[in-house]
């Protein structure tokens, strides 16, 4: 099943549900599978929203948002 996670801190994204279904369709053009039932009811994103603590660069800067596919 393609899919891709989000972390980023809470808050900073206002509707995650739909940047989790833009993410989903950015995934299923990337591989690109035909838009059919089979690809979208398989493909997924996930937004996770953490404390803002729970983010750093390797430098020790703040950061807000990662994404891992």
């Amino acid at each position: 099943m393609p899919m891709i996670d989000v972390y980023t801190a809470r808050g900073v994204i206002k509707d995650r549900k739909a940047l989790a279904q833009e993410l989903a369709q950015a995934v299923m053009r990337w591989e690109k599978v035909p838009v059919i039932p089979f690809f979208s009811d398989n493909t997924a994103a996930f937004v996770h929203e953490l404390d803002a603590d729970s983010f750093s660069t390797a430098g020790g800067a703040a950061a807000t948002m990662c994404a891992s596919p």
